[in-house]
Protein backbone atom coordinates (compact mmCIF):
# COMPACT_ATOMS: atom_id res chain seq x y z
CA UNK A 1 0.00 0.00 0.00
CA UNK A 2 2.50 2.46 1.00
CA UNK A 3 4.91 1.65 -2.14
CA UNK A 4 1.81 2.28 -4.36
CA UNK A 5 0.93 5.87 -2.59
CA UNK A 6 4.52 6.51 -2.76
CA UNK A 7 4.64 5.85 -5.97
CA UNK A 8 7.97 4.00 -5.66
CA UNK A 9 9.17 0.61 -6.47
CA UNK A 10 9.44 -2.74 -4.58
CA UNK A 11 12.61 -3.95 -3.55
CA UNK A 12 13.85 -6.82 -1.81
CA UNK A 13 16.57 -7.18 0.61
CA UNK A 14 17.15 -10.42 3.02
CA UNK A 15 17.47 -10.72 6.58
CA UNK A 16 21.03 -12.03 5.63
CA UNK A 17 22.05 -9.56 3.36
CA UNK A 18 21.32 -7.00 5.51
CA UNK A 19 23.56 -8.14 8.55
CA UNK A 20 26.32 -9.47 6.16
CA UNK A 21 26.47 -5.72 4.78
CA UNK A 22 26.34 -4.38 8.59
CA UNK A 23 28.93 -6.83 9.79
CA UNK A 24 31.27 -6.31 6.85
CA UNK A 25 31.07 -2.14 7.52
CA UNK A 26 31.61 -3.29 11.43
CA UNK A 27 35.04 -5.01 10.93
CA UNK A 28 35.79 -3.48 7.23
CA UNK A 29 35.40 -6.48 6.19
CA UNK A 30 35.47 -8.26 2.18
CA UNK A 31 33.31 -11.43 3.36
CA UNK A 32 30.63 -12.13 5.81
CA UNK A 33 29.18 -15.31 6.51
CA UNK A 34 25.57 -14.87 8.28
CA UNK A 35 24.69 -18.15 10.49
CA UNK A 36 21.70 -17.43 11.54
CA UNK A 37 19.57 -19.83 14.23
CA UNK A 38 16.70 -21.45 12.06
CA UNK A 39 15.55 -23.80 15.41
CA UNK A 40 15.80 -27.75 14.90
CA UNK A 41 19.35 -27.81 14.82
CA UNK A 42 19.37 -25.74 11.75
CA UNK A 43 20.61 -22.06 10.62
CA UNK A 44 19.96 -19.97 7.94
CA UNK A 45 23.23 -19.78 6.05
CA UNK A 46 24.71 -17.21 3.50
CA UNK A 47 27.91 -16.27 1.96
CA UNK A 48 27.88 -12.43 0.91
CA UNK A 49 31.16 -10.04 -0.37
CA UNK A 50 30.82 -6.28 -1.16
CA UNK A 51 30.30 -7.07 -4.52
CA UNK A 52 27.28 -9.06 -3.37
CA UNK A 53 25.97 -12.61 -2.87
CA UNK A 54 28.12 -15.12 -3.25
CA UNK A 55 26.23 -18.43 -2.10
CA UNK A 56 22.49 -17.61 -2.06
CA UNK A 57 20.95 -18.31 1.55
CA UNK A 58 20.22 -21.44 2.22
CA UNK A 59 19.03 -23.89 5.58
CA UNK A 60 21.22 -26.63 6.43
CA UNK A 61 22.31 -27.95 9.94
CA UNK A 62 25.06 -25.72 11.46
CA UNK A 63 27.86 -28.85 11.25
CA UNK A 64 27.16 -29.00 7.14
CA UNK A 65 27.76 -24.94 6.12
CA UNK A 66 31.63 -25.43 5.70
CA UNK A 67 31.10 -28.45 3.24
CA UNK A 68 28.16 -25.42 1.45
CA UNK A 69 30.71 -22.69 1.22
CA UNK A 70 33.87 -24.82 0.88
CA UNK A 71 33.58 -24.62 -3.09
CA UNK A 72 32.58 -20.72 -2.66
CA UNK A 73 35.72 -19.74 -0.28
CA UNK A 74 37.36 -19.54 -3.63
CA UNK A 75 35.69 -16.74 -4.87
CA UNK A 76 36.63 -14.17 -1.81
CA UNK A 77 39.50 -11.95 -1.95
CA UNK A 78 40.71 -12.34 1.08
CA UNK A 79 38.86 -15.86 2.96
CA UNK A 80 41.49 -15.41 6.54
CA UNK A 81 39.38 -12.16 6.95
CA UNK A 82 35.75 -13.62 6.82
CA UNK A 83 33.31 -12.18 9.51
CA UNK A 84 30.42 -14.20 11.25
CA UNK A 85 27.48 -12.36 11.62
CA UNK A 86 24.14 -13.70 12.68
CA UNK A 87 22.92 -15.58 16.18
CA UNK A 88 24.79 -18.41 15.36
CA UNK A 89 28.54 -16.73 14.33
CA UNK A 90 30.01 -17.81 17.40
CA UNK A 91 29.15 -21.66 17.00
CA UNK A 92 30.23 -21.17 13.16
CA UNK A 93 33.14 -19.43 13.55
CA UNK A 94 34.43 -21.82 16.08
CA UNK A 95 33.63 -24.80 13.26
CA UNK A 96 35.66 -22.56 10.88
CA UNK A 97 38.58 -22.15 12.88
CA UNK A 98 38.85 -25.62 13.77
CA UNK A 99 39.34 -26.61 9.66
CA UNK A 100 42.37 -24.51 10.21
CA UNK A 101 41.02 -21.57 9.37
CA UNK A 102 40.79 -17.70 10.88
CA UNK A 103 37.54 -15.39 11.12
CA UNK A 104 36.37 -12.78 12.90
CA UNK A 105 32.71 -12.36 14.73
CA UNK A 106 30.66 -9.66 14.46
CA UNK A 107 27.99 -8.19 17.22
CA UNK A 108 25.42 -8.06 14.38
CA UNK A 109 23.10 -10.80 15.08
CA UNK A 110 19.86 -9.32 14.07
CA UNK A 111 19.11 -7.07 10.71
CA UNK A 112 18.69 -3.30 11.27
CA UNK A 113 16.66 -1.27 9.34
CA UNK A 114 18.72 1.05 8.53
CA UNK A 115 21.18 -0.99 6.50
CA UNK A 116 17.81 -2.32 4.92
CA UNK A 117 17.34 1.03 3.86
CA UNK A 118 20.99 1.59 2.07
CA UNK A 119 20.62 -1.90 0.69
CA UNK A 120 17.57 -0.97 -0.91
CA UNK A 121 19.08 2.64 -2.39
CA UNK A 122 21.89 0.88 -3.97
CA UNK A 123 19.38 -1.63 -5.89
CA UNK A 124 16.56 1.01 -6.84
CA UNK A 125 17.97 1.54 -9.83
CA UNK A 126 19.30 -2.22 -10.42
CA UNK A 127 15.72 -3.33 -12.28
CA UNK A 128 15.59 -6.25 -10.21
CA UNK A 129 12.37 -7.78 -9.58
CA UNK A 130 11.17 -8.91 -5.94
CA UNK A 131 10.97 -12.75 -5.66
CA UNK A 132 9.85 -14.55 -2.47
CA UNK A 133 12.35 -16.27 -0.54
CA UNK A 134 11.16 -19.55 1.39
CA UNK A 135 14.15 -21.39 2.54
CA UNK A 136 12.02 -23.83 4.74
CA UNK A 137 8.49 -25.61 3.44
CA UNK A 138 5.63 -24.62 6.19
CA UNK A 139 4.56 -26.46 9.16
CA UNK A 140 0.89 -25.83 8.53
CA UNK A 141 -0.56 -27.34 5.59
CA UNK A 142 -4.41 -27.11 4.48
CA UNK A 143 -5.94 -30.49 4.69
CA UNK A 144 -6.36 -32.09 0.80
CA UNK A 145 -9.65 -32.15 -0.57
CA UNK A 146 -11.25 -35.52 0.33
CA UNK A 147 -12.47 -37.34 -3.04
Amino acid sequence: GLRIALKQPLLGVTTLEAMAVAAMDEWHASASAVLHDAKRGEVYAGLFTRDGTVLEPMLLRLEEFLGAFRPKLAAIENPERIVFAGTASAAGCELYRAAGRECLTSTITYPDAGWVAQIALRKSDSGEVPRPLYLRPPDARLPSAAG
